[in-house]
């Protein structure tokens, strides 16, 4: 062998060696745990579920948008990607030290001698042959197949990880592109960023084109500058709420006596002598320092300082307590503060709530990016939320071709005082603040769990048109209502009473108007046929049939407006049918809120305006009893208010109703108290709008399940869900003791087994005055007091006229069934227009539903219901949107009487209610829970003999 030889095979070993150090290296640092990726700057908001892994930046949920020098890649992000690939090497380092063993080997004295291993004394001129013989095995060894793939294999993957760092020191890149870098490479940075920022599930790459964005982000830069941007009024109403509550905290403890702080304390505290600096309330000391309270004698610096923490405990707790969006009725400077804000909020001029939600999204997504520079095109971005991702790009785009999206807004005009304004219409102001500081709720209110994904998304997807409505604003729920019932078709709405069920079915309304155009075509009709149990009590029954009607079966053209014969376009048709009392505030509120013409279908001019309507289309408002005798044209979109009026399905209204409800293509029954005895009462409505969803057994389902079969028609939210601003209510049940005289007629009542006397014998003795009569005189003495007025609600329409009698002048109206609809409309004027301490008297089944009257803060009902529903609706007209004092309910029960034997049974028809209408979140309640009002009668009338010493069946 010579030497030439011999040094070629030192060489391949030395770099079968060096490969070994390299691939020992890398398996080593893979071993280590990687360097995350560092969002620096332009950021997500993480999928849902990912919990705090948030970082700062652009806010699409599950998107992250890769702006330039936002990311921080770790050093050997591509290198570990390349050695990655070094799979299938596991068995090179065995193989590279027998290469090391034969090299260096030391085994024998010449070798030794030479100072070094053997094969080293073969660096002399000559090769001998021992040193041949050695080399010779060294060259079996790396001419083996296998070591010399390996080998081969260790200096491409060398080469890799070389090229690698230089690649990333040009930029990392989480997509294929004519960048060139390999897709390993690609994937592996876009699954450690995806990683590190707690996105979930599936993650897609896109891109987002940045030409037009400098543009959109310098409109929002102007956008966020000027005064009257949401932005800046929703900062200025934070602070006027803040305010607000602090004011309220600071009165709240100002009631509190100092002493109460020895309560909140761990610490025992000296409090004598605080009254010597006038510190005698919690509110007092919070407006001292450390250093006065330390001038009473006995108090040091310790103590000082613990009564203040102790003051600062209750003062947090009262602030929590007290935060609430209701601005109230006293004009504090906070109060007027938040008043005025909302009134410059409503003043800008583009109010299209689809507009308002694209901005306020791209703002807070878009603020504070950095504009694309230079010869970027598009930026990078990261999807696990494919639909969020989506609508945010469909804003973009509209922002781009739309200027509105993203103007400041021109003022349409300020009201002069928006105080007054303010006290005009609570209710809109409440909804400007509560879209201003973002706390309105998009979401059906806990009733969402029921729904599934897809119905959902298309709800929340829909853009609710409310181009025909004006001098609204309406509450995220409201939207989310009225988005629920355009895509549902055929829905019922029970929100409780007081949370806009009509405001939310005008919003369909112009929706659904504008859909249009409407073609004009042969017009169907429906009508009740004359059969049929009709005993449910009707409120309308001064209706009578007409003629000139279509007969049944037949359609009624128009006459055609075309000469080419094609049919003209019309506007549709909205229906309304609801009961006599509450025909006016529909007739009112459609008027007002929308730009439809408004038809009467109820009385002398009903056929006339019916004509009208079918040609002009608008809004036609009739009553149940008309609706039975009247053939009406089928409308587009049909509403029927206080739908619980139809729940007996073999009653004449209901079947005309119901023939209306088949026919015409979208339907909204609203009811606040859908069922009001039995779960079947609530089937019957169900399978008005989804016979489908009605089984024979379904009103034995358990609540839970009942509540998932009936969500794709049935949405509730009830009010502590939704809305914040409503003010305190407190119910209190009043004990009365009966006078003899009261106790006289009570027993005669149950002697005779008279039900309905037994319940008003209370308010009838004409020997002194009754007792609850008395305790209601100090009621409404005390609402004098305090700046209210009061609503007395009555059964009986004898109780109501002995009330109004005793109470005298105090007393602006009396509301019973004789009353008509706008009369009773001109009473509850007459109560706001009222002084302090007036009295609006109402029959619970004339005024319990249908009005308005937040003027009223005081509520008394005279006797308990045979239904809770009734007595829920009767207080709801005074607590409900737009008011803005605290409403105090009095119960006013006869102890010892049926009153409270009545409150007994009537707590169990209430717990139905609540489980099965009212959160659909209960135990199983069966339907024999329910008592009519005959079997509760009985058994109170046999418990009430018996406890009295009557004999069973004496008269």
């Amino acid at each position: 062998m010579d030497k030439a030889e011999f040094d070629r095979i030192i060489s391949r070993a030395d770099t079968v060696i060096g490969h070994a150090a390299t691939i020992t290296g890398a398996v080593a640092a893979l071993s280590r745990p990687p360097a995350a990726p560092l969002v620096t700057g332009a950021g997500i908001v993480p999928a849902p579920g990912s919990g705090d892994r948030a970082t700062p930046g652009p806010r699409v949920p599950g998107a992250l948008i890769i702006t330039p020098h936002t990311v921080k890649w770790p050093d050997d992000l591509y290198a570990r990607a390349a050695a990655d690939d070094c799979g299938g090497l596991a068995d090179f380092p065995e193989f590279a030290a027998r290469v090391e063993t034969l090299r260096f080997h030391r085994d024998n004295a010449v070798a030794a001698a030479a100072g070094g291993s053997f094969l080293r004394s073969l660096f002399s001129r000559t090769v001998s042959p021992a040193a041949a013989a050695a080399a010779g095995r060294l060259r079996s060894h790396l001419d083996d197949p296998v070591l010399a793939a390996l080998s081969a294999r260790c200096g491409e993957i060398g080469h890799a990880v070389r090229r690698a760092a230089a690649e990333q020191r040009r930029g990392v890149h989480v997509a294929p592109g004519i960048h060139g870098q390999p897709d390993s490479w690609t994937t592996t940075a876009r699954y450690r960023l995806a990683e590190a920022a707690g996105m979930q599930g599936t993650v897609t790459v896109t891109s987002l084109p940045v030409t037009d964005l400098p543009a959109v982000i310098a409109r929002i830069t102007r956008l966020k500058q000027d005064p009257d941007s949401p932005g800046n009024l929703a900062r200025l109403a934070r602070q006027a709420v803040a305010e607000l509550t602090r004011e309220r905290a600071a009165q709240l403890l100002s009631g509190m006596a100092v002493d109460v702080l020895a309560k909140t304390s761990p610490h025992r505290l000296r409090l004598a002598g605080l009254d010597t600096i006038g510190v005698t309330t919690v509110n007092d000391v919070l407006a001292r320092t450390t250093a006065e309270l330390m001038a009473v004698d006995g108090i040091g610096e310790k103590t000082a300082r613990r009564i203040l923490a102790a003051a600062r405990t209750l003062d947090h707790e009262a602030r929590a307590s007290c935060h609430r969006l209701s601005i109230g009725h006293t004009p504090t400077a906070a109060a007027q503060q938040l008043v005025a804000v909302a009134a410059r909020y409503a003043a800008v001029a583009d109010t299209d709530p689809v507009v308002t939600a694209r901005r306020a999204r791209l703002v807070e997504v878009l603020a504070g990016v950095p504009a694309p520079h230079g010869s970027t095109t598009s930026w990078d971005v990261l999807v696990s939320d494919r639909a969020a991702w989506d609508s945010f790009t469909e804003d973009l785009a509209w922002a781009i071709v739309d200027p509105r999206v993203l103007s400041p807004g021109r003022t349409a005009g300020r009201v002069t005082d928006p105080w007054q304004d303010y006290q005009a219409d609570p209710a809109r102001y409440h909804a400007l603040v509560a879209q201003l500081i973002n706390l309105d709720h998009d979401s059906v209110g806990g009733r969402e769990h029921h729904l599934d994904d897809s119905t959902v998304e298309k709800i929340r997807a829909l853009q609710l048109d409310t181009s025909r409505l004006r001098g609204l604003s309406l509450r995220g729920y409201q939207s989310f209502g009225a988005r629920f019932a355009v895509v549902g078709g055929k829905t019922i709405l029970g929100d409780e009473m007081g949370l806009g069920k009509t405001i939310q079915a005008l919003a369909v309304a112009s929706h659904i108007a504008a859909r249009g155009p409407w073609l004009d075509g042969p017009v169907c009709f429906c009508g009740a046929d004359t059969g049929g149990d009709d005993s449910d009590t009707a409120d309308d029954t001064d209706d009578t049939d007409d003629s000139g009607n279509a007969a049944p079966g037949q359609s009624w053209t128009p006459p055609a407006a075309s000469a080419t014969g094609a049919a003209p376009a019309r506007p549709a048709r909205i229906l309304v049918i609801c009961p006599a009392s509450v025909l006016v505030n529909w007739l009112h509120e459609t008027d007002t809120h929308t730009d439809f013409p408004v038809w009467r279908l109820h009385g002398p001019a009903r056929q006339a305006n019916h004509a009208a309507w079918i040609s002009r289309g608008g809004v036609a408002v009739t009553t149940f009893g008309t609706a039975r005798v009247m053939r009406l044209a089928v409308p587009d979109f049909l509403i029927v208010d206080e739908a619980h009026f139809i729940k007996n399905p073999r009653a004449q209204r209901s079947r005309a109703a119901a023939a209306l409800i088949t026919a015409a293509p979208t339907v909204m029954l609203l009811s606040g108290t859908p069922m009001e005895n039995r779960v079947d009462e609530f089937v019957t409505l169900v399978g008005y709008v989804s016979p489908g969803l009605v089984t024979e057994a379904m009103a034995g389902l358990p609540a839970d399940v009942f509540a998932t079969r009936i969500a794709p028609v049935y949405l509730r939210r009830n009010v502590d869900e939704v809305l914040d601003e409503l003010p305190e209510k407190t119910e209190e049940t009043e004990w009365v003791e009966l006078t003899a005289a009261d106790q006289e007629i009570y027993a005669r009542a149950v002697k005779e087994g008279n039900w309905m006397l037994m319940r008003r014998a209370a308010w009838l003795t004409d020997r002194g005055i009754p007792a609850k009569l008395a305790r209601l005189d100090e009621i409404v003495a005390q609402a004098a007091t305090d700046g209210s007025k009061v609503l007395v609600f009555s059964f009986f329409r004898e109780v109501i006229d002995v009330i109004a009698a005793h109470l005298g002048q105090v007393v602006c109206g009396v509301i019973d069934g004789s009353v008509t609809p706008s009369r009773r409309q001109e009473l509850v004027d007459g109560l706001a227009a009222a002084p302090a301490g007036s009295v609006l008297v109402s029959q619970i089944t004339a005024g319990g539903q249908g009005l308005n009257i937040q003027s009223a803060d005081v509520v008394v009902l005279a006797e308990p219901q045979v239904k809770p529903t009734v007595e829920e609706q009767a207080i709801a007209r005074s607590y409900r949107m737009g008011q803005t004092r605290p409403v105090h309910v009095y119960r006013l029960i006869g102890d010892d009487t049926v009153d409270e034997r009545m409150l007994v049974i009537l707590k169990g028809k209430k717990t139905l209610f609540d489980s099965f209408a009212r959160d659909s979140a209960a135990a199983d309640v069966a339907d024999a829970v329910d008592i009519s009002e005959k079997a509760m009668a009985e058994a109170i009338i046999a418990a009430e003999r018996q406890r009295l010493g009557f004999a069973a069946g004496s008269g």
